[in-house]
């Protein structure tokens, strides 16, 4: 997704609030940025990744956790937030050439892999 200042942003992301679980905070930034409820992804509960890191901009370290998720059905449609202004499906080559982080190219191609592993692939739209 590339948001409204011109960032590019690999995938939806967002903050905890106060008490909340990460993944309840993960669908809850899905929805918000994309559109998309928690009824309409159906969640690979066995693959989930935290990826550590410091943030020079806030001096802080950071801690991210990533779930994968696919789209239940080809008729889910992305609705962006104002925040964004446009997003696009990408084959696994495109995602990690535009990934910014070799850790993040890493966590496509492990996820990649993981579907390999059980016989599927996320279709392109």
């Amino acid at each position: 997704m590339a948001s409204t200042t011109g960032r590019l942003q690999k995938v939806v992301s967002g903050f905890v609030d106060g008490n909340e679980e990460p993944l309840t905070a993960a669908y809850r930034e899905t929805e918000e940025e994309a559109g998309l409820r928690r009824s309409d992804l159906v969640l690979h509960e066995d693959f989930k990744k935290t990826l550590n890191y410091f943030d020079p901009s806030k001096q802080k370290n950071k801690c991210v956790i990533y779930w994968l998720a696919k789209v239940a059905s080809n008729e889910v449609t992305v609705k962006l937030s104002s925040e964004h202004r446009d997003f696009k499906w990408l084959e696994l080559p495109e995602a990690c050439a535009l990934a910014g982080h070799s850790d993040m190219a890493e966590l496509f191609q492990s996820a990649a892999d993981f579907l390999k592993r059980k016989h599927e692939s996320f279709p392109a739209k």
